[in-house]
């Protein structure tokens, strides 16, 4: 009897692994549900409202403008910010561009690892190796709500991720773009997410054209020869990314930020200790490292596809490639610092270095595998220990996305109104991303905020540019709630314009 239960199970479990698209599709489903619902319930916050009052007066191309000279070169940021001056239109807006963005980063993601991976890999594998990278990284999430929900910059940090990877899948592609127009479209295509690119932030732009001459550099070792796509990228990013950089708005900008100038040395120093802190604890709190194993046992399971990504990658050993990006991303951050004076990390800024390092991170496992199976090493799964590290990990995992290894219960942040069933749900808290959206939808909370902002816009509707008090919020959603905005607060947006290009015409 328990020999024809095991294989019973067995043959379940193999059924099951050769639907694992399916699997994946369901997998994505359930964690991507209740961010989207969330979106119904998105309103603006904060610095919103003077984005949309410029953008209400000027114009869309003359917010943008004015963005430009008075603040910040992120000019493909505010222009979508500006995009929507009629109040109706704006509102809309908050609750369609999360789920656009959720939607498209999944798009790009697989988009580079079909470019990445080639051909010779069936799409359904790598839709489920999507599926789960995409999941694993929604839930390294550092500050959801600025990541996914805050219209200033969503598509400023995350949108900047998302955009470099689908940069990155088309110059794969144009090497194998077989007819004229196949090339030329995919080289529009290129060029204006480029110029995009370059105008959302600075650290996205910087680590692309570090990762670009990289690549360069590795086309000249490995065939002797510039890489005609890669000069053409880079020739075309500079420009952009220096007109972004060298913004009027910048230098303005700056003597509201930083209180004092530190030295470079300081600057340099601090950014590489931060770049190795954030990997340490990226690798010490999270299952990332048992993870990789779960990698590596994919891709010893395919590596007989795995020929033309061996050849690429013939010249490029992992310890070149440890150095290469923690340059990389030292240089980022000391961007960061050194237009923000060292101070600390925003959990917006947060949001694109994780995911960042985090898919650099299996680039390095990628050409660390490529590395170890040269030399002989092998990563069967009926090895005893890969097969206990892939079990343990597999589980860890689901650990993790439910729970974010923290589960605690507050009692005094239940809702006193609401059924027993929402008191429970809003008395939980975890560092979960899809734990909290669950629960902010199942305790009320996100309902709840949606209905106090109804009130908010309006308010500031009516007030027509005049002063307009912002009163407080009762049981702010974890999830959509940007948790550095304080109420109450009064919002004066003529008062604010006037005295803001008065100190700018004095100096």
């Amino acid at each position: 009897m328990t020999a024809i239960l095991g294989t019973r199970i067995r043959g379940l479990v193999d059924g099951l692994l050769e639907r694992h698209h399916v699997l994946a599709l369901c997998l994505l489903m359930v964690f991507l549900a209740p961010l989207l619902w969330l979106a119904q319930y998105n309103y603006p916050s904060g610095d919103d409202y003077l984005a949309f009052f410029q953008a209400q007066n000027l114009g869309p191309f003359a917010a943008t403008r004015w963005w430009y000279l008075n603040w910040t070169g992120r000019y493909s940021s505010f222009f979508v910010q500006s995009l929507f001056p009629e109040h109706r239109l704006w509102l809309i807006a908050y609750r369609v561009i999360p789920i656009v963005l959720l939607l498209t980063g999944f798009f790009c993601l697989f988009s580079f690892v079909r470019a990445l991976f080639g051909r010779n890999f069936p799409t359904k594998n790598l839709f489920s190796l999507s599926v789960s990278a995409y999941v694993l990284l929604i839930g390294l999430t550092p500050e959801i709500a600025t990541a996914i929900y805050w219209l200033p910059t969503n598509v400023q940090y995350l949108g900047a991720v998302f955009t470099t990877l689908l940069l990155f899948a088309l110059f794969v592609s144009l090497g194998r773009a077989e007819t004229p127009l196949r090339r030329g479209l995919h080289w529009l295509a290129a060029l204006l997410l480029l110029v995009f690119l370059a105008g959302l932030n600075e650290i996205s732009i910087v680590l692309f054209v570090s990762i670009l001459i990289a690549v360069n550099v590795v086309h000249v070792l490995r065939f002797a020869t510039l890489s005609r796509t890669g000069i053409l990228f880079l020739v075309c990013s500079v420009p952009f990314a220096l007109l972004s950089f060298l913004a009027p708005g910048n230098s303005i900008r700056g003597e509201y930020i930083v209180a004092r100038q530190p030295s470079l040395t300081d600057v340099a120093v601090s950014a590489a200790r931060f770049t190795l802190d954030l990997t340490a604890t990226l690798l010490t709190s999270t299952p990332l490292l048992l993870v990789s194993v779960l990698y590596f046992v994919f891709l010893e399971h395919n590596r007989h596809r795995l020929t033309h990504l061996i050849a690429l990658r013939a010249k490029v050993h992992w310890y070149w490639l440890v150095l290469f990006l923690f340059a990389a991303f030292t240089l980022g951050t000391v961007t960061l610092f050194a237009a923000t004076g060292m101070s600390p990390v925003p959990g917006r800024v947060m949001n694109v270095l994780v995911y960042s390092l985090v898919l650099s991170w299996f680039t390095l496992m990628t050409v660390l595998f490529v590395d170890l199976t040269s030399a002989g090493l092998r990563f069967s799964t009926q090895h005893p220990v890969i097969r206990l590290l892939s079990l343990g990990g597999g589980v860890l995992v689901i650990v993790f996305l439910a729970t974010g290894f923290d589960v605690t219960l507050h009692g005094s942040d239940a809702i006193s109104t609401a059924n027993p069933l929402r008191r429970m749900a809003s008395t939980i808290k975890t560092r979960s991303v899809y734990a909290n959206a669950y629960l902010d939808i199942a305790s009320g909370r996100a309902a709840r905020y949606a209905e106090q902002n109804i009130e908010t816009t309006r308010r500031f509707r009516a007030a027509n540019g005049q002063c307009v008090e912002f009163l407080p919020l009762s049981y702010a959603p974890d999830t959509i709630f940007v948790p550095f905005v304080k109420y109450p607060w009064t919002w004066c947006p003529w008062e604010f314009v006037r005295a803001f290009e008065g100190r700018h015409m004095k100096k």
